[in-house]
């Protein structure tokens, strides 16, 4: 991803030889797509998924760069900023809301599935390190949340792993 000199957000897509494919940026109607890109990951299914913090949404394209869906949070909380976003072996869609002012937390953990919908909020702030910025699933399924300003790494059980 890329920010250009006028402050505009865009993905740029490569060939493994480092060839460009294509720049994402404009979605049908020639309206950018992001503001501050955070964080981005690629789905199962090929979607680019981002955290957009200043347009407090989750953006989500295709691997052609046509614009799937956006999500900005869940009714129950009072505001959504997303930072850290990954996604699991099912194509769920992981995303951490960093959302906080003076007088109201919103720290999370939001589980979408595949096509945008709210499913559940993983962790709650009670769960949650401060400020929570970067997670991660493992191998073992084990799920990884760390949090801005302290020096914690959470680890929850997220999957069970079944054997063949």
């Amino acid at each position: 991803m890329k920010r250009k000199s006028d402050h505009t957000n865009k993905i740029t897509r490569y060939k493994r030889e480092g060839r460009k494919l294509l720049d994402i940026q404009w979605d049908e109607k020639g309206q950018s797509l992001y503001q501050s890109i955070r964080y981005i990951t690629e789905n199962i299914n090929g979607d680019i998924c981002t955290s957009d913090y200043n347009a407090s949404k989750v953006v989500v394209v295709t691997a052609s760069g046509e614009y799937r869906f956006s999500y900005s949070g869940h009714h129950s909380q009072s505001g959504f900023c997303p930072y850290g976003i990954c996604t699991d072996v099912l194509g769920h869609i992981l995303v951490c809301n960093n959302y906080f002012t003076f007088n109201e937390n919103c720290f999370s953990v939001h589980l979408l599935d595949i096509n945008g919908h709210f499913r559940s909020i993983l962790i709650t702030q009670d769960q949650c390190p401060k400020y929570p910025c970067a997670l991660c699933i493992d191998h073992q399924y084990n799920f990884w949340i760390g949090g801005w300003e302290c020096s914690t790494v959470s680890v929850y059980k997220y999957l069970q792993k079944t054997e063949k």
